[in-house]
């Protein structure tokens, strides 16, 4: 049976925004909050390219990809985790089939804190106790003697289910953890918290440090390789095997010209493409 996986798919506007030039073609794209601004330069260069087919992009997380894909809003769910068995029944019901995913990048799923924490690495066993509320001061750390702040994505970040589900597995997201709706807003919490910590996919440009997991940082080849402990891939979900103008765009995003722009924008491509 096929799985569904989602890759955030960006847009050639602001979220939420569309392009409509004299097209022909309008493909709707919505899901992961990691993928989005990905998916807008994407969606941009390949409409340079080809001027008679526009996009829509939104981000909102991953399950709210699903939910429009299921409802037939959309037509590609950008996702950063697998489907869930739930949601799989859901579009095997309505549809007759599990979907088609579509892996076009690789991701490190990194540990962001303030710049001013001095702290470099982590355990595993550390991240579980820091997140489900067990240490609560960074002191038991090497820190400061003050109150750890943990921030998460919402519930329909599939950041956050793959987080809870690779690393806390059976423990629980501490009480007191403080929910964004954006990735953007998640980071610039950080960025004024001197003694806060986050999870999210890997931000260009962050202001934040990114700290190792037992001693491994997530460089391109420790992400590529599988290495590095929370790395993952980015997926596009459609309902059924892509065709037309939608297969065409996949097949862009996979060719060298597509994996050199998810190798700018900080990810990691699938390939060793070389342009010449």
């Amino acid at each position: 049976m096929k799985i569904f996986l989602s890759a955030s798919i960006l847009i050639l506007a602001v979220s939420g925004c569309s392009i409509l030039g004299p097209s022909n073609t309008v493909i709707k794209i919505k899901g992961s909050e990691t993928m989005v601004n990905l998916t807008r330069r994407l969606t941009k260069e390949y409409s340079k390219e080809n001027p008679n087919t526009s996009f829509i992009v939104e981000g909102g997380g991953t399950g709210a990809g699903i939910i429009s894909l299921v409802a037939n809003e959309i037509l590609i769910s950008t996702a950063s985790r697998n489907l869930e068995p739930e949601e799989v029944k859901l579009v095997a019901e309505r549809y007759g089939t599990v979907g088609v995913s579509t892996s076009i990048a690789k991701d490190a799923l990194c540990i962001y804190v303030n710049k001013a924490n001095p702290i470099t690495n982590l355990t595993t066993e550390q991240l579980v106790r820091i997140f489900s509320g067990k240490i609560t001061n960074w002191k038991m750390l090497g820190f400061a003697d003050r109150t750890i702040n943990v921030y998460l994505r919402n519930n329909s970040s599939g950041t956050l289910q793959l987080f809870k589900k690779l690393v806390l597995k059976e423990s629980q997201f501490a009480n007191s953890a403080k929910s964004y709706d954006t990735i953007a807003e998640l980071q610039s919490a950080v960025e004024k918290n001197e003694y806060s910590i986050t999870f999210s996919g890997l931000v260009k440009d962050t202001k934040c440090k990114i700290i190792s997991i037992e001693n491994i940082e997530p460089t391109n080849i420790n992400v590529v390789s599988g290495y590095y402990p929370l790395s993952r891939y980015l997926h596009f979900y459609t309902l059924k095997q892509p065709e037309g103008e939608i297969k065409i765009f996949i097949d862009w995003v996979l060719s060298a010209k597509g994996q050199k722009i998810i190798d700018e924008e900080g990810f990691y491509s699938l390939f060793n493409y070389s342009l010449e």
